[in-house]
């Protein structure tokens, strides 16, 4: 199985007929599809950064992503001859050598990522067109973060909020509390950078801390605790599905794309009346952090963005938070840090 990169970078120019453009944090990033409901899930995350239909900059990024039927999705014993350089229970890695990458699900979906012309092509399985969460966070983001790191923007696995210019991030894993924590504290006036993803940029000798609001995802049992998001209570669907609202929806003006990264704090549920922030050492945060946000899908890169994530820790104030059942008092304890 080989990339034929002229034949691919045709097939993303000429064949797929619906396109979007968007500018992240100024890199230009053009998506194709042969499916609209494919553009659109991936949309929801990107609407911030959406570039009139007019706009024809050249993009950095290309990446299209070809539904079809299930027979035509690759199997893994057709990969025998690349390397597994990682995997999570979703998808594995592959490297292909000479700057290609592949993510594949076997009978799911399959992504071809050209790391030297920043061109990803993608083949989904028509029975996943239609989960939007899949769309984004399994068969778009992990190759997309790949392709930003060659550019010099890497990816954090965080909630973030920010107070006037002060970023604060909250990296952890699911059922953290991040969600419920991230909402009390734009209920308290903070700005909304993220619920799960960020990036961070080094500018000159200092890192940026740069927004990606994609719509918040809670659980209904998480919705019931604020009295703002009773309508997604009505929302149709099943149970074990997390229901979605954009922040800005809920909370005006909250939206902040940019911050300077000054506070980590590292957030744990506990069965306790009251909520405690407490000091940790900078090795304690980057132990934690790092299996947050680095993958090991490309070598060459790994080493440069866990620099950018040790200047990250050595920047920042760092904290535990041990979240108590009075979570709305989170964010005044942490105003008393600022």
């Amino acid at each position: 199985m080989k990339f034929n990169r002229q034949s691919e970078i045709s097939l993303v120019e000429n064949d797929l007929p619906y396109v979007k453009n968007y500018q992240l944090h100024h890199i230009n990033l053009r998506l194709l599809s042969n499916q609209l409901n494919v553009l659109n899930a991936i949309h929801e995350s990107l609407v911030h950064f959406e570039l009139p239909a007019e706009n024809q900059n050249a993009p950095q990024i290309k990446f299209a992503i070809r539904v079809v039927e299930s027979t035509a999705i690759p199997t893994a014993d057709l990969l025998h001859n690349l390397k597994l350089v990682s995997f999570d229970e979703n998808q594995k890695y592959y490297s292909g050598g000479k700057g290609l990458l592949y993510t594949i699900s076997p009978g799911s979906f399959m992504v071809t990522c050209d790391l030297h012309s920043q061109t990803a092509v993608g083949i989904l399985n028509s029975e996943y067109a239609d989960f939007p969460g899949l769309v984004f966070h399994q068969v778009f983001y992990p190759i997309l973060a790949e392709m930003l790191k060659q550019l010099h923007l890497f990816n954090i696995h965080t909630a973030a909020v920010c107070h006037n210019d002060t970023g604060i991030i909250f990296p952890a894993h699911a059922k953290s509390g991040k969600s419920t924590i991230t909402i009390n504290m734009l209920n308290a006036g903070f700005g909304f950078l993220s619920d799960d993803i960020c990036f961070v940029k080094k500018n000159s000798s200092k890192l940026e801390l740069l927004g990606f609001p994609e719509p918040i995802r809670i659980w209904d049992e998480t919705i019931r605790f604020f009295p703002e998001l009773a309508a997604l209570q009505k929302l149709r669907g099943c149970s074990h599905l997390k229901k979605s609202f954009r922040a800005e929806q809920v909370f005006p003006n909250s939206i902040c794309l940019q911050a300077s990264p000054e506070f980590l704090i590292l957030p744990q549920i506990i069965d306790s009346p009251s909520s405690q922030l407490q000091p940790i050492s900078k090795t304690t945060a980057l132990v934690e952090l790092v299996p947050q946000s680095l993958m090991v899908a490309n070598k060459n890169i790994v080493k440069h963005h866990l620099g950018i994530l040790t200047q990250l820790v050595d920047t920042c104030n760092c904290f535990r938070l041990k979240a108590g059942r009075d979570m709305e008092k989170i964010p005044q304890l942490i105003k008393d840090i600022l």
